[in-house]
């Protein structure tokens, strides 16, 4: 465990625990642009369910968390920089726009059921092997999210 996290407190229904990232020197853009999160959570559709990054809290029914994306910006973190760099008043800007597209923000992808993200399926291929070859898997999630395997390596007999 990591400096910041906390490990799951489960009691009842419910669970709370806390993660921590950081960016390391060096980083590419798109690693930060793209590292994510993935939580399975069992529940009715009518419970809440309650995200909070950063003091930014979303609490929602699981249902509704299952019918569009959203995002979770960090509004007054956003404010308090722009009023540190540029030493201007929050009323002195025209534009809220100043501050959200200078502040940090998560999408919080839409929930899909067990259903829309699990798959079972046997292929053959007719193909007589020679040597040794590869197969990957590709897939794409009814809410457009893609994964893909490594190269799933097999032998094939020797002539």
């Amino acid at each position: 465990m990591d400096f910041g996290q906390t490990p799951a407190d489960i009691e009842g229904g419910r669970a709370r625990f806390g993660l921590r990232t950081r960016q390391f020197p060096g980083a590419y853009i798109a690693d930060l642009l793209f590292n994510a999160d993935v939580f399975e959570i069992e529940a009715m559709p009518e419970q809440p369910v309650a995200l909070e990054l950063n003091g930014v809290r979303l609490t929602a029914p699981l249902a509704e968390l299952c019918r569009s994306s959203r995002v979770l910006w960090l509004e007054e973190e956003a404010r308090r920089q722009v009023a540190a760099l540029t030493g201007l008043r929050e009323e002195e800007h025209e534009r809220v726009d100043t501050f959200y597209h200078t502040g940090r923000k998560a999408k919080v992808h839409r929930a899909i059921p067990e259903a829309g993200y699990t798959a079972a399926f046997e292929w053959s291929d007719d193909e007589p092997l020679r040597g040794e070859t590869h197969y990957r898997v590709r897939v794409e999630q009814r809410n457009g999210q893609r994964a893909w395997s490594s190269p799933i390596w097999v032998a094939g007999h020797a002539d």
